[in-house]
């Protein structure tokens, strides 16, 4: 599309990155142009800039063509050059070329590296333009904490996909406390293999260009330690914070999550501990202090993730009577994942299974996955639970145990299924059909046409 600015009307909302909305207006007149601040009819080309405001809505009534900062500069060069902007020397529309081909790419795990290489590569005076550029065109990506339609082990899990997770280089500009434009396309962080020190994490908190963060994989919480847990609460810089994932709290940490708080946006919590890890598991007093932080109650989704050695079990998690005492406060709680082999009796003495609606189960034991099917086929015309995942994964995917013999646990909860022909609510249940004799497998199917319930494979079943 070729851009003209004699007697043309341009619109420039929000916050160019290369100069001064003033110097813009200045530099449309001299080309010939008119400015106007608001959308209209009359209006001839619309300039998308950072923060574009309330006035974006009205650029669809008007229905005239929009330019990102980057067209705009090209047009700028072109008409002041007198060259097209696909002809420059050494101008914008070539600089960014390749970044254009790759944002219009489908939405991929691959495409986000080459992105993020094609950035690193980038010359420094146009990097900033590249990221405004690349921002707006990956608008329609997908939220880094959308669910799939059943619950599974990856609900709450930023690492299965990679979609805008932070790459290792960029990851160490953010740990050094570095600035760069870059960062503002970064939507998930994992930290959780890493050896921090204390100031390397009190740098996430206070980074200016992670205001678009959208998950955070603290991994151990004893490494951070209070200090950074109280600067994560209350930090300004995390504003889009929708999931966090903390492993292995202790009583100091606890504490310093609760109290007033930043964290506006929180939706999704992971608690876990991995007892393999060799830390000690935290106790029911620390959970308890846990549950006292105020953004439990805006907290949508949650994740015990709290198995001993790689799913094994035998380990007696006390997060579970904690949950069911605090359930007063998790009034917005839809989607748990469950991954423990005791004590989750105490969470079917509450109402939450009359708010839920996504029940993962990956890991349970026999004992676990039998006590909560039972409770849902008896209160069939209460529960709300629409979709469950009784998958043997380990939550975190990171890893698969072939040997691991998990068969008594998927069979068992799968003869439960099959005892109860009406499930109120239920209409999706995610299994792992490789850990199923034929004769099961066919009677689950055979049932699920029969109570009108969808069957998908676990994701980790592969």
């Amino acid at each position: 599309m070729k851009i003209e600015f004699h007697k043309k009307t341009f619109v420039i909302l929000g916050t160019l990155v290369s100069m001064g909305k003033a110097e813009a207006w200045k530099t449309i007149e001299a080309l010939g142009g008119f400015t106007s601040q608001t959308p209209r009819p009359t209006s001839d080309y619309i300039v998308v800039a950072r923060n574009p405001g309330k006035k974006l809505a009205l650029v669809a009534k008007v229905n005239k063509p929009m330019l990102t900062e980057a067209e705009f500069l090209a047009a700028i060069e072109a008409a002041q050059t007198g060259r097209e902007p696909g002809q420059q020397d050494v101008g914008v529309g070539d600089a960014l070329a390749g970044l254009r081909e790759l944002v219009h790419d489908a939405p991929n795990p691959e495409v986000w590296k080459q992105i993020q290489a094609w950035i690193d590569h980038c010359a420094p005076d146009h990097i900033a333009l590249a990221v405004d550029y690349a921002e707006h065109h990956l608008a329609g990506w997908p939220s880094a904490v959308d669910h799939p339609a059943a619950p599974t082990p990856q609900d709450f899990d930023p690492l299965p996909q990679e979609l805008r997770v932070f790459s290792p280089a960029w990851r160490a500009i953010a740990l050094a406390g570095e600035r760069s434009p870059r960062l503002r396309l970064g939507r998930r962080m994992d930290l959780s293999k890493m050896e921090l020190k204390a100031e390397d994490a009190l740098r996430i908190t206070d980074h200016p260009d992670l205001v678009n963060l959208q998950m955070l994989n603290l991994g151990a919480g004893n490494q951070h330690g209070a200090a950074f847990m109280e600067r994560l609460r209350l930090s300004r810089h995390l504003p889009r914070l929708e999931a966090l994932t903390i492993h292995f709290l202790n009583d100091e940490g606890a504490e310093a999550l609760c109290g007033d708080h930043n964290l506006k946006a929180l939706r999704h919590v992971t608690v876990a501990r991995r007892v393999a890890y060799g830390w000690e598991a935290p106790s029911g007093a620390t959970y308890d202090k846990l549950f006292h932080a105020t953004w439990w109650e805006q907290i949508e989704g949650l994740a015990c993730c709290t198995s001993g050695t790689y799913g094994a079990y035998g380990h007696r998690s006390t997060i579970y009577p904690q949950i069911a005492a605090h359930a007063h406060r998790l009034a917005r709680l839809r989607h748990l994942v469950i991954e423990d082999s005791n004590r989750v009796e105490a969470l079917l003495e509450t109402h939450l299974f009359r708010q839920l609606r996504r029940v993962s189960l990956a890991g349970c034991s026999p004992v676990a996955s039998e006590a909560i099917l039972d409770h849902l086929a008896e209160h069939q015309d209460t529960h709300t639970v629409e979709a469950l995942d009784l998958s043997r994964c380990i939550f975190m995917g990171l890893w698969r145990r072939p040997k691991m013999d998990a068969k008594p646990s998927q069979e068992a909860a799968v003869q439960r299924l099959l005892l109860s022909p009406e499930w109120g609510a239920l209409r999706a249940v995610t299994v792992e059909p490789g850990l199923l004799g034929a004769r099961l497998r066919k009677a689950l199917e055979a049932w699920g046409e029969q109570a009108g319930v969808t069957l998908s494979s676990s994701p980790w079943s592969a």
